[in-house]
Parts: structure tokens; C-alpha cells; sequence
């Protein structure tokens, strides 16, 4: 009678035990269901789980008109005819360098800009805007330095440059000037010009050099 007492008790500790793991078991899944609950649901598409793409700025319209294969032959020639009594065309091919200048018409790719030195302080550069792949002449420049404007433009307009243009007094005169792509010439023509003379007892633009 006592081993049998003994199997009985030994039976019930052994469901008690196995109950309580059951329920313990039951649970996991609620809870784990009650996270997975505050996800997306498992039906939602790919492409609704990633981040939305950065907007883009608008690009400028391209401009129609035949593609610059060839900047440098073609910046060689514009400058040939216009330095003629100044430089031979011999040596204007042999001094201009070609580089990438800042995008300017807003579709991702570098503008050129062409360079040679025929005088002491300034150079003559020849601008060409990648045009979505057609490279166009954009304007000539004579200047000692030449960037992209700072100002804000207009969404899908063609950014602004700028340049200086050294004078005498050792370089604290000459000429700030903006300027604009107008659309229906196809090249940058003057906006703004801000001149800084050798008079440093006037009232001198605060962009002008300073001693």
C-alpha cells in the first residue's frame, strides 16, 4: 500500500511540473505574436519597407544645339581667333589646360572650363555646361579667378559664376561680375558688376581686396 501511495504522489508532482511547463510554453507565442503585431504586416511590398529616396533638384532643360565633341579643339579655336595679336595658335594649344569646373546646370556632371594665360595677372577662360550629356559653349571669360556663384537660384535654372578681374594697384583694383545664363542667347552675359578702385580713402563694396 505504501509504494503504491508513493507512485500516485510521484505522478502528480510529475503533472504539476509538466502543466506548469505547458502553460509557460503557451505563452512565449502570445507574446512574441504581440510584438511581430507592431511590425509590418508580412504581406506589405519590399519597396514600402525602405527609407523614401532623397528628392532631387530639378535639372536644368537641356539645350538644344550641336554637342562639343571635342572641348579643347573647339576652346583652341575660339580663342585663336580672339587672341590673335596677342598669342600665336601654336602656342594657345600648347597652353590650354582643360579641368572640371561645378555643376551649374544641375545634372550631376562636372561643366569645363578652358584655360590659357596671356597676360600677367589675368587668363581668358571658355566655359562649357555638360548639358545632360552634349556638351555646349556656355561664354568666354577674361578674369583672374572664376566661380560658381554663391546666390540661390531658381529650381531647374542654370546656377550663376562669378569672376574677378585684377587691375592695377597691386591687385587691390578691379571688377566683381555676375553673370546670368540667358536662354535665348545660349551663354552667360553680365548681371552685376561691382567695381573696386585704387582710391582706398572712398567708401570701399565689402567684397573689394583691402590692403
Amino acid at each position: 500500500m505504501g509504494w503504491k501511495m508513493g507512485v500516485v504522489v510521484s505522478c502528480l508532482v510529475s503533472c504539476v511540473i509538466g502543466c506548469d511547463k505547458e502553460v509557460k510554453t503557451d505563452e512565449a507565442p502570445m507574446e512574441t505574436a504581440s510584438i511581430e503585431s507592431k511590425g509590418a504586416p508580412e504581406d506589405a511590398p519590399a519597396e514600402a519597407l525602405k527609407a523614401s529616396p532623397k528628392e532631387e533638384a530639378p535639372k536644368a532643360a537641356k539645350i538644344q544645339g550641336e554637342c562639343v565633341k571635342d572641348v579643347k579643339a573647339d576652346a583652341v579655336a575660339r580663342l585663336t581667333n580672339k587672341l590673335t595679336d596677342v598669342m600665336e595658335s601654336d602656342e594657345i594649344e600648347a597652353s590650354v589646360q582643360v579641368r572640371d569646373f561645378a555643376d551649374l546646370d544641375g545634372d550631376g556632371a562636372s561643366e569645363m572650363e578652358a584655360t590659357v594665360f596671356p597676360y600677367a595677372s589675368n587668363m581668358e577662360v571658355v566655359l562649357y555646361l555638360s548639358n545632360q550629356g552634349c556638351a555646349v559653349y556656355a561664354g568666354d571669360f577674361l578674369a583672374s579667378s572664376i566661380e560658381a556663384s554663391s546666390e540661390k537660384s531658381e529650381p531647374g535654372a542654370i546656377k550663376r559664376v562669378r569672376t574677378w578681374t585684377k587691375g592695377g594697384c597691386a591687385g587691390l583694383e578691379g571688377d566683381f561680375e555676375t553673370y546670368a545664363f540667358d536662354g535665348a542667347k545660349k551663354m552667360f552675359v553680365g548681371a552685376e558688376t561691382i567695381s573696386c578702385s585704387c582710391d582706398l580713402t572712398k567708401d570701399r563694396p565689402k567684397e573689394c581686396p583691402t590692403p
